[in-house]
């Protein structure tokens, strides 16, 4: 297990990661709760859990950085060796990928047997060694608007110790620009809503937002909110 923990840390060693942390704290409006630097050391990324933000990072010598809000965040896939293996889109964008991934906090480390018959065969006859896993990341930038990390750089047996603990990594990274991204699309439904609402109905848009602010600050559950919208709407 302690070589296996290596593979993500070999090409990280402790200088370098406290190198991070120290330009981290100095990113302006950015607290990084996580951060991770690919493996090959040219890319990063890092989360701000409580503002829901994400820091990309470049190093060429010397550290970039790029922060955008969860409702700037399009896209997130992972790619064994260029070949596309999940992807999760905002609801806003066209999706055309392999296999749409529900957001989940905890990485799916699954070997491929809870897949469909596709994703089966396709798993099946995958080759029997991956050499580079990475996260590609899409945000709303004009100008640069994809960011790629490295979680593996090294050439392992599909399924081996090192193979899925670089996968795990790359999904669990995953899976929180997925939450995210489904927390944006559900205030763009919830602001859309209010804004039909709005032009009819003045007090039930004001009833309507008092609700949307209890559930964002957590006095609500987003069940609950939908449930007294609901009851807003009907007039009941």
């Amino acid at each position: 297990l302690l070589i296996a923990r290596a593979v993500l840390k070999k090409s990280a060693p402790a200088d370098d990661k406290s190198e991070l942390s120290r330009y981290l704290s100095g990113v302006k409006d950015f607290t990084p709760a996580k951060e991770f630097m690919g493996v090959d050391g040219t890319s990063g990324i890092a989360l701000d859990e409580r503002a829901r933000k994400i820091c990309l990072i470049g190093k060429n010598g010397n550290f970039s950085s790029r922060v955008f809000s969860h409702q700037e965040i399009l896209s997130s896939e992972i790619a064994e060796d260029g070949v596309q293996i999940v992807k999760y889109s905002r609801r806003s964008m066209v999706e055309d990928s392999i296999r749409e991934e529900q957001p989940a906090e905890q990485p799916d480390e699954s070997d491929g047997s809870e897949w469909g018959a596709e994703e089966q065969a396709a798993f099946q006859n995958a080759p029997a060694t991956v050499k580079k896993i990475t996260l590609h990341v899409m945000v709303a930038d004009t100008q640069n608007p994809n960011h790629a990390v490295t979680f593996s750089n090294s050439e392992f047996e599909r399924g081996s110790v090192n193979h899925n603990i670089s996968l795990a990594a790359a999904r669990q990274w995953h899976s929180r620009l997925c939450i995210l991204m489904q927390q944006a699309d559900n205030e763009a439904e919830i602001a859309a809503s209010q804004g039909e609402i709005c032009r009819e109905s003045p007090y039930v848009a004001d009833e309507i937002n008092k609700l949307a602010e209890l559930m964002k600050s957590g006095f609500i559950t987003e069940e609950e909110f939908n449930l007294q919208k609901g009851k807003l709407l009907r007039g009941s």
